[in-house]
């Protein structure tokens, strides 16, 4: 679901695929607070956030 996600949001905003799979699985990993939310229905992304902090 990481690749599918981090395409699914790459296509909505053209930020770089690799940019989203990264903030994606250091989220997942624990190492960044802030991450990606998918919302799905039956296995479907149909909607998504994302939370970035820029200092």
């Amino acid at each position: 679901m990481k690749e599918r996600a981090a395409m699914w949001f790459h296509k909505k905003w053209s930020v770089p695929y690799e940019a989203y799979l990264k903030c994606i699985k250091e989220y997942l990993d624990g190492k960044a607070e802030y991450g990606r939310y998918l919302c799905l229905h039956n296995d479907n992304i149909v909607g998504g956030l994302g939370v970035s902090v820029h200092g």
